[in-house]
Parts: structure tokens; C-alpha cells; sequence
């Protein structure tokens, strides 16, 4: 949902929360006295000052700024109100000319002075002001910022509210299960520290159920409302929408009604909330009345594009007018596909003015020139392959109609790999702007850092983009194998060896074999590779502790030669062992990966007249056979 409304109160919400720091500043000054005031006239002072922090962008606030900048003269804490006022006021003016010089000057002064408290307090502001200001790059580079720093300085408020922030920008825009996962951290954050209050903690379980929700898992979401007690007032009444809403989606209609009454009274009592969330109940409420063209016309009337096509669809859902349904259905994908679209132009426009801008000032650095051109094409590329890609997957939608359910899985495919593609891309981007700074910012050991990120980045675009053209070839039937003699112990320490560096720390990886180095097979050695390399990189990242261990044998299966990968892992629960070789099946939807790996690798080994299984009888992790 991009609806600013929305935003707001996300931030407004965040503010509060982030308040929960205890400010020393104030203490120290009101423990100061000044030359020519007295003690009464300071006291009227941090009253006005209070006041102009509650009323930022009235007028008068500018003068009165200045008359702290004389006290701060005498009492330096007053130079750091001055600042803070004039800041906060063109923060709500939305003022960039004016804000960002401000905001530099007052996180310098605090950062210098030792106000750690306030100059993390100020950083999560400046990221508020660019969510508002729909500048999503720079509001993701603050965010990670305030993790980076929030760590080094140990201030668990800076880690809280970038992974909060990295969570609101992720929900802006579809990214239900990204978002999910930075609110996962927020929240993994606040408990370990002083910060977590009910309020907080109630908060964050309510935005991870209404992204569920939006995920359509709507038992999950109704899991995180029942954790989120406490709640604070500003998603009190939006708790019981959306706790009543699921219900409603599960049949649960004795429970809508309970919900629902708790809602209006709530809602009937504050005029403050949204009136969306009281049309979301009414049309609920005509639609088991059976007044459906009274609830089609109440859809009209919501705020957010999506929340329309979303709601039509519950009401011809509940008619039987299911061409309508597939209509509104296709509308809401096409609108979010158009609104992904944007925002990829958005931040595309963005990034090459940034580069063109370094381009200027480091017009001699002709390596990193080189390295900002490759980034510029690879992104160029990236983004015409995905909407290529989701082009190919709409069509195939349109026309078949009665497949609904599997064209959402591939939408749903698209919008996952946009992000996939994204987080090495924006890696990639990062670290080569750190390479671009002038020569003495880094250090050798950090650049040598810096390349490597990139290397290892640009190695997993690279995987990515491989899935996909073999994906492209073999439903073209174009996938081709090239036959030669090859030594079967060869291949297998070559795929071995690709994985330095990359395994796990308490992870052993190693080979084992029951034949010679003399001993040929005829097959692809590049297609055998890409398997043993796919499962390897699987069980790295499934295995934590213990061995990985790959094995040539052939005398498991007699007259034939047999790749084994074997792990400690986590094995595969019992109920997804039919699905793994599936197309977009990923049994951690937060780990990266396209979930083409396995169904590609599968198909693989049949076109070299072999077979891929999964050993079910193996307990102690997961274990993959590979037979030519």
C-alpha cells in the first residue's frame, strides 16, 4: 500500500517508539546556569523550547532559534537545540535545500559532543524525511547506515529503527516477505536490549500480520494478532480490522461478527482513524447481507487503487460472477506490476544520476569509470530481463484463464526475483561508490574487501541469470549437451573447489571417491558441474554445523556412476520431499534463490539419460543422488 496517509502514521508510529530514549542533553543543561538570564526566565525557556519541538513548522520558531543560539554561547548544549529546532522546521516543510544542510550540521555537533542518544534519535528522522519524501535509495542507505553504526557505537536503537525502516520501504512496495524479515530483526533487536516495551514489540507483530495478510496466509496473520497484546493506540482499531477481515477470508463468521463490533465501537468513539478500515467492514457486512451492489459501489469509494480491485473481487467472488472475479483479479496485478515498474524507473533515473555525478568528480579514475559502466549495463540488463520475463508470464495468464492459481505462483515468482535480483545489484552498486571515494579514504584491506563483495555479488547475478536462460532453453527445447570422455574425479574437484572461501565456518566440505583418476565416463562435464555446483551451494546453505561430503561411486548402482552430495543440514520435512524438484518451490522463502535450481538440475539429468532423487531413507540432513 503507497498510500502516504499510510505512511505517515507508519513513521509517526516509528517516531514514538524510537522516543523511548532517555535525551541526557536537557538534564545536563537545566544543570547550567546562564549570565544573563535567571533561573526562571531558563525555565520559561525549555518551555518555549518544548513547544517549538511540538509545533515545528510555525514561524515563530525560527526567531526563537536564535535567541538559543545566543544562550549557546555560554551553555554549548543550547547551540545543539538551535540546530534542532531550524532543522525539525524544515523537516516539516519538506524543504530539502534547507533540511539536509541542517541535519548534517546537527548530527556533526552531536556526534562530536558525545549526545549518542540524540544523534541516532536525529539519523532515524533523516530517514523519515526521505520515506516521506519517496527517496527510496537514500532512505535505504541511512537505514543500513544506522545498522552499521548502531553496532559499532553498541546503540541498539540505530539497529532497531534501520531494520524498521528497511521493513516500511520493503511493505511500500510489495515486498511482503522481505519486509517481514527486516521487522524480524527490529524485533530480535528490541528484545535483547533495554528498549522493548509491550507497545513495541505489539506494534511490529502487527505489521508482520499485515503483510500475511497481503500474502493471503491469513492463518499466520491471525497467529501474529493474537501475539500482538498490548497494542498502542495509534493500530488499536486496526488490529480488530484486521484480525476481522481474516476472519472473514477463513469462514470464521461468528468471530467476524465479535471483531467487527469491538471495530465500530472503537471506531465510532475516535474520528480520528481511517475511513477506510470502517468501509473495509461495511462492504464485509453487505456482502453476507447479500447487498452486493451496494457494497460495488462502497468499493469505489476506498482511497488505494489495490484496496479497490482487491475488495470487488470478494463481492463478485461471493455472487458467483467469477469473470468478474479473473477481471479485477488481472487489474490488481496489472496495477502492482505498473507500480513495481515505477519504482524500479525511479530508482534506476536515480542511480544513474549518482553515477553520473561520481562520473564528474572522479573523471581520472578510469578503473572505477570501467567498473560504474559494466554496473550500469548489468542493471540496464537486469531490468529489461525481468520485465521481459514477467511480460512472458502475464501473457501466459491472459490466455489461460482456468490455470489462476498457477499464474499467481509465477507473479508471485517475479516479484521475488525482482528482489533477488536486487539485493546483489544493490551490493554491487554500493561497494563500487566505495571504491570511488578519493584516493585515501580506504584503506588497501578495505578495497581488497570492498572487490570482494563485488566478485562474490556479480558470481550470484550471474547464478541467477543462468536459472533463467537454462529455464528459457529447456521450455524451448533448445538445452543442448556436448558429449566427450571425461574423468568423473576431475569434475568433481572442480566443483569442490569453486566453493573456497564460500563454506560455512563450522562446515567441512570434502570428496570422496571409489574410483582412479584414469576412470572416464562419457557425458557433459559442464552439465555435470552445474548439478554438483547447484547441490553443494544447497547444502551450504542448509548446513550450519557438520560435513558436506560429495562421493563418486560406482558400485551403488551397478553398471552405472553415481554422484552422491551428503550434509548435516536440516534436512526436508517429510511433507515437502514431493516438492523440492518443483519449478519456484523454495522451502525458506527468506533464503536467496529463484527456486529454479533443483527443477533445472532435474531436467538436466535427464537429458543426459540419468536420474536426480532425493534419498528419503537418509535422517541426519538431506542427501541428493545424481546416477548417469
Amino acid at each position: 500500500m503507497r498510500n502516504s496517509l499510510f505512511y505517515k502514521i507508519l513513521l509517526v508510529a516509528a517516531t514514538l517508539l524510537l522516543s523511548i530514549n532517555i535525551s541526557y542533553a536537557q538534564q545536563r543543561a537545566k544543570e547550567t546556569k546562564c549570565s544573563f538570564l535567571s533561573t526562571s526566565e531558563m525555565e520559561k525557556v525549555y518551555d518555549r523550547y518544548d513547544e517549538a519541538m511540538s509545533k515545528p513548522s510555525e514561524e515563530w520558531v525560527i526567531s526563537f532559534a536564535d535567541t538559543l543560539a545566543r544562550i549557546g554561547k555560554e551553555i554549548p548544549i543550547f547551540e545543539y537545540y538551535y540546530y534542532c529546532i531550524k532543522t525539525h522546521h524544515y523537516f516539516d516543510l519538506e524543504v530539502d535545500s534547507m533540511y539536509y544542510p541542517l541535519t548534517d550540521k546537527l548530527l556533526e555537533i552531536a556526534r562530536e559532543r558525545g549526545y549518542i542518544s540524540e544523534y541516532f534519535t536525529e539519523m532515524a528522522n533523516k530517514v523519515s524525511y526521505q520515506i516521506n519524501r519517496e527517496q527510496v535509495l537514500a532512505a535505504q542507505r541511512t537505514a543500513r547506515t544506522l545498522i552499521k553504526e548502531g553496532r559499532e557505537m553498541n546503540e541498539p536503537s540505530g539497529e532497531y529503527f534501520g531494520y524498521y525502516s528497511l521493513g516500511v520501504v520493503a511493505m511500500g512496495r510489495f515486498e511482503y516477505r522481505y519486509s517481514n524479515e527486516q521487522y524480524q530483526k527490529a524485533l530480535d533487536v528490541a528484545r535483547r536490549s533495554k528498549y522493548l516495551r509491550p507497545e513495541v514489540e505489539a506494534y511490529l507483530l502487527y505489521l508482520m500480520a499485515y503483510n500475511y495478510y497481503n500474502l493471503r496466509d491469513y492463518e499466520t496473520a491471525l497467529w501474529y494478532l493474537d501475539l500482538s497484546t498490548n497494542i498502542a493506540v495509534v493500530t488499536d482499531v486496526a488490529v480488530n480490522s484486521l484480525r476481522a477481515v481474516c476472519y472473514f477470508e477463513t469462514k470464521q463468521y461468528d468471530k467476524y461478527r465479535t471483531e467487527r463490533d469491538e471495530f465500530l465501537i472503537k471506531h465510532n468513539n475516535n474520528s480520528i482513524y481511517n475511513q477506510d478500515e470502517r468501509r473495509h467492514m461495511d462492504i464485509l457486512q453487505l456482502i453476507l447481507e447479500g447487498q452486493y451492489e451496494t457494497a460495488l459501489a462502497l468499493c469505489d469509494k476506498l482511497s488505494e487503487t489495490d484496496d479497490v480491485y482487491a475488495y470487488k473481487q470478494k463481492v463478485y467472488k461471493a455472487c458467483g460472477d467469477f469473470d468478474n472475479v479473473y477481471k479485477y483479479k488481472d487489474l490488481q496485478y496489472e496495477y502492482i506490476d505498473s507500480v513495481t515498474h515505477t519504482v524500479a524507473s525511479e530508482e534506476m533515473n536515480a542511480l544513474t544520476a549518482e553515477l553520473e555525478n561520481l562520473k564528474e568528480i572522479h573523471a581520472k579514475e578510469d578503473e572505477i569509470m570501467k567498473q560504474r559502466v559494466i554496473i550500469i549495463c548489468i542493471s540496464a540488463g537486469l531490468v529489461i530481463i525481468l520485465f521481459i520475463f514477467a511480460g512472458i508470464f502475464i501473457y501466459q495468464r491472459s490466455k489461460r484463464r482456468e490455470a489462476v492459481k498457477a499464474n499467481e505462483t509465477k507473479i508471485q515468482f517475479i516479484q521475488n526475483m525482482s528482489h533477488e535480483i536486487r539485493t546483489p545489484l544493490n551490493a554491487i552498486v554500493g561497494f563500487s561508490q566505495l571504491l570511488g571515494m578519493p584516493d585515501g579514504t580506504n584503506t588497501p584491506s578495505e578495497k581488497e574487501e570492498y572487490n570482494n563483495y563485488i566478485a562474490n555479488n556479480t558470481a550470484m547475478l550471474q547464478m541467477i541469470l543462468d536459472d533463467i536462460f537454462d529455464l528459457s532453453d529447456l521450455e524451448k527445447g533448445e538445452f543442448k549437451v556436448d558429449l566427450n570422455d571425461v574423468e568423473c574425479n576431475t569434475i568433481c574437484r572442480y566443483a569442490i573447489g569453486s566453493f573456497e572461501g564460500r563454506v560455512p565456518e563450522n562446515v567441512k566440505l570434502y570428496f570422496t571417491t571409489e574410483v582412479d583418476d584414469t576412470y572416464k565416463i562419457r557425458t557433459d562435464s559442464r552439465r555435470v558441474q552445474q548439478v554438483l555446483v547447484n547441490l553443494i551451494s544447497n547444502a551450504c546453505k542448509c548446513t550450519n554445523n557438520g560435513e558436506i561430503r560429495l562421493h563418486c561411486s560406482t558400485s551403488e548402482n551397478f553398471g552405472h556412476t553415481t554422484f552422491s552430495v551428503t550434509d548435516t543440514g536440516i534436512g526436508i520435512p517429510a511433507d515437502k520431499v514431493n516438492k523440492v524438484f518443483e519449478r519456484f518451490v523454495k522451502l525458506d522463502e527468506f533464503a536467496q534463490g529463484t527456486g529454479l535450481g533443483l527443477s533445472i538440475c532435474r531436467n538436466i539429468a535427464e537429458k543426459l539419460n540419468g536420474e536426480l532423487t532425493l534419498d528419503t531413507s537418509y535422517k541426519d540432513g538431506a542427501r541428493f543422488v545424481f546416477v548417469i
